[in-house]
């Protein structure tokens, strides 16, 4: 009986320690990383707005040498930006970003017909 309760208070432990690190990663805003203008960038921080998510422009990349590191750290797959950080992650493509950060703020529709009618019609005239 005692390694019963033993085992449920672990458990509890666990599910309140993986609660508090959600609770970080959401906390964290998203950081942002593009050229100093609007271009693929703007989508995102439209959608970003519509959803109510703070979020920070990292440093312009203004210079070769800021892009460059990005790449020799492996950040951009395609050699590309935009660039966005969130959720402990490093995004890159427009419709990928955008597809993410839709689906967790639930901005694409209840299922896989309104999605098809809205979100992939907007992402198409905007992108």
């Amino acid at each position: 009986m005692y390694m019963a309760e033993g085992h449920c208070w672990h458990m509890m432990a666990y599910i309140t320690l993986v609660d508090v690190q959600e609770i970080q990663i959401m906390a964290t805003k998203p950081k942002l990383y593009y050229f100093n203008g609007r271009g693929q960038m703007e989508t995102i921080r439209w959608l970003l707005e519509t959803a109510g998510v703070e979020f920070e422009e990292a440093e312009y990349l203004e210079t070769r040498k800021q892009y460059e590191k990005l790449i020799q750290a492996g950040f951009l797959l395609f050699h590309q930006v935009p660039l966005v950080e969130i959720d402990e992650m490093k995004l890159v493509e427009s419709r990928a970003i955008l597809n993410y950060i839709a689906g967790k703020h639930n901005l694409c529709g209840k299922d896989l017909r309104e999605r098809a009618l809205y979100c992939n019609r907007l992402y198409q005239n905007i992108l």
